[in-house]
Formats: C-alpha cells, sequence, structure tokens
C-alpha cells in the first residue's frame, strides 16, 4: 500500500513499527502490483521462506522479471472471476473514500466497466470524459486490435490495454484458459466504430483472425452479430430460409429496415400491438446484450405459409451448438397477451410454431444441425407435479 509493507497477524501494523517482527518460517506475502511497477517490495527478497502472492492486471512480460523461480504460466499464474454489477456496487461502500451517487457509479460503469480503481476515479467529476479519451486512444492507437487479443496471454507491448480485460472460462481459473471481452458495451461499440471508419473489410479481418483463436471466439460472436444487425437495418430484403428437420423444405420471409428498440417486455408488447394494428413489418431488438435466447425479433403481417405465427425470433450464433433457454421462450408467450387483440394469434401452438431463425456464417450453415431447448425437461417435470392436465412447459400452451 503506498509502497509500505504491513505485517497481518492479530492487529496490522507496518512494517519497521516497534516490536513487530518479520522473521518467520512460513509466510504468505500478499501484493497489490496493479501500479505503473509491477513488482514486490524489494524487502520481501530478502526471505527465502517467504510465498508471494501478486495481484494485478495483465501485465507485460518485462514485468514478470522480478520472478527468480521459474513458474509456468499454467501453474503459477490465474485469473479472478471479473465482479457483477452487484457486487460491484456493495463494494463501492467500502473501498470508495469519496461520496459518488449510485448514478454516476452505474454511468463510470457503463463505460470503464465493473474494474474497482479505473471506475472508481471516472465516477469523479469531470473524469468520466477522461475515461472515455483514454479508451478511445487505446482502440485509436492499436493499429492490430486482434493482434491484441491474441498476445493477451503471451504478453507483449499490446497486452496492457484499457479497451479489454480477460475472464477464466473453466472453475480453475488457469491462465491459459482465458476469454478476452471489451471491458464494457461502450467499448465494443467504440471499437466496431473504428474498425469501420478504418477502411472497408477492416472488421472482417478482424472478424476472421479472432474467431479461431480460443481466447477470442465469443468477441468474433458478438462482432458477426452487431455487423449482422447493421446490415439488417440498411434496406428492406427478401431471404429464403431452410429448415433444420428438413433442409429441402424452404420459406421467404421479408426483412424490413424498420427497426424498434425495447428495454423491457411491456415495451416489446407495445411495438407489438402497433405493428399488429397497421399491418406493418417490425424488426424489434433489446436493449440488452444478455436478452434471454434470442438477439432480435421480425413481425410479418404475412407468411408464405400456414401453420407458422408471423412472429420469428433470430439467434446469430458462430457457434456450432447453441441451445435455446426456455426462459427466453416463456418471456416471450407471456408477453403475447390472449386479452390483447391480434397477440393471441402470434402465440405459438402445437398447430401454429413459431420460427427460431438461426443466423450463421456460410462455413458453418451446411453443418448446422437442429438445436436443443435448454430447460425443456425440467419444466414439464415441473409442470406435471403442478397439475396431472398440463404436459407441456409453460411457452408452449395454446
Amino acid at each position: 500500500m503506498d509502497g509500505m509493507v504491513f505485517i497481518i497477524g492479530n492487529t496490522v501494523r507496518p512494517l519497521g513499527a516497534p516490536g513487530v517482527s518479520d522473521d518467520a518460517d512460513d509466510v504468505l506475502t500478499l501484493v497489490d502490483a496493479d501500479d505503473t511497477v509491477c513488482r514486490p517490495d524489494k524487502h520481501l527478497f530478502r526471505h527465502k521462506q517467504y510465498r508471494i502472492l501478486l495481484t494485478s492486471s495483465p501485465k507485460k512480460n518485462e514485468d514478470r522479471k522480478w520472478l527468480t523461480q521459474r513458474v509456468g504460466d499454467s501453474q503459477g499464474m490465474f485469473m479472478m472471476m471479473p465482479w457483477s454489477r452487484e457486487e460491484f456496487v456493495v463494494a463501492s461502500l467500502f473501498l470508495q473514500s469519496n461520496d459518488i451517487t449510485l448514478e454516476r457509479l452505474q454511468e463510470a460503469s457503463c463505460i470503464c466497466g465493473n474494474i474497482p480503481r479505473e471506475c472508481f476515479v471516472a465516477a469523479v467529476s469531470p473524469r468520466l470524459s477522461s475515461a472515455k479519451d483514454k479508451i478511445r486512444n487505446a482502440i485509436d492507437l492499436t493499429d492490430n486490435l486482434s493482434r491484441a487479443i491474441i498476445n493477451m496471454k503471451v504478453g507483449g507491448e499490446t497486452v496492457i490495454h484499457r479497451a479489454f480485460q480477460i475472464r477464466p472460462l473453466y472453475e480453475d481459473r488457469l491462465w491459459n484458459s482465458c476469454l478476452v471481452e471489451p471491458v464494457s458495451d461502450w467499448a465494443f461499440s467504440e471499437m466496431m466504430d473504428v474498425l469501420d471508419k478504418r477502411r472497408a473489410g477492416s472488421a472482417y479481418e478482424f472478424y476472421c483472425a479472432i474467431k479461431g483463436c480460443h481466447d477470442g471466439a465469443a468477441l468474433a460472436g458478438r462482432t458477426f452479430e452487431n455487423h449482422l444487425h447493421k446490415f439488417l437495418k440498411t434496406s428492406s430484403r427478401t431471404f429464403t430460409i431452410e429448415s433444420l428437420d428438413n433442409r429441402s423444405a424452404t420459406l421467404e420471409i421479408r426483412f424490413t429496415s424498420e427497426t424498434k428498440f425495447f428495454g423491457d417486455m411491456k415495451c416489446f408488447s407495445g411495438h407489438l400491438v402497433l405493428s399488429v394494428k397497421s399491418e406493418t413489418s417490425c424488426y424489434l431488438q433489446p436493449l440488452s446484450p444478455v436478452f434471454p435466447s434470442f438477439d432480435s425479433f421480425l413481425y410479418q403481417p404475412e407468411i408464405s405459409q400456414s401453420g407458422f405465427s408471423r412472429l420469428i425470433a433470430l439467434q446469430a450464433t458462430t457457434a456450432a451448438d447453441h441451445a435455446i433457454k426456455i426462459k427466453g421462450l416463456e418471456d416471450v408467450q407471456t408477453s403475447l397477451k390472449l386479452k390483447v387483440p391480434g397477440m393471441k394469434h402470434l402465440r405459438p401452438t402445437i398447430k401454429r410454431n413459431m420460427i427460431i431463425l438461426f443466423v450463421v456464417p456460410d462455413t458453418l450453415g451446411v453443418i448446422f444441425a437442429k438445436q436443443t431447448i435448454e430447460g425443456a425437461k425440467q419444466a414439464i417435470k415441473d409442470t406435471k407435479k403442478g397439475t396431472k392436465k398440463e404436459k407441456e412447459p409453460l411457452w408452449y400452451r395454446k
């Protein structure tokens, strides 16, 4: 802490205080190294018995030169799971000395992510604009963003990056199994804008470079989804889709560039009712990037074949396996109120199926198979326990 060493026992006292001894056979030293210099205090190296646990943001290879004992990344380096928004807000009550309103803290979190030091500084007016500039500059000054992602684990000049953060993929939290992602949705949008402005095809090159990289596969999928929505909004167009049950069975659907955004399911229902009443097509996209199951919805006043609902759910993915969560299906079914005119006939039933449209890259389309519904079996069991008459999940009711 500020270059000082503290001895933690029954009390916490700085080294050098009267009666404080640092002579022990088995001592675990805790080092906060998330600063410009990622190196423990030199005093700690005088004791061969000391074990050093150092925490920091991802650093360059040169910042690890203080290691005198060879420790492989797979055994000696671990990752922490990023804080959730709830954890971050509660922790701020104890870690932040300034009195910051919840509104300013949330605003800073939307830009900087749930990263304590960066976010606490940005939340103090007028530093939020400065935090934005730093993230923008980090993106602008990185000529090869895909290389920055690939080098995140191995070190190098691009490893320290304000626009990216890492999270563990598995419970063991080993450094060699990490996922690279933008620090916030805002940072991701800035990244996409920078790529689009550099030159034609720059975003596609970025996508191709990271899609085969284990660390960047999720970000590649997000990039694909982002540009899919941009493409669909440019103009109205007609597509031919094929069934995953029978590839020879096709259906034509017409996408409209008329896009409506919704924050909650009430807003979703409101936009949908207006489209039904006016008999106009509507493309509905959630504001939340973590909306259950689906990326967007398409309403068509007419559909070329009978037996299908005029409301189509879309899911973009670059993965061969992408299960649909039953939570999303239940939310959609609940929003289609039986007593609201026009909504009843959009509800999926046994005789009127809802089309779940997967949009995938052309290289994946040939092998893409029918997906499962996550939680469907449990929903059927729960329904059977509640009543003997109902044997389908809630989303499957008429």
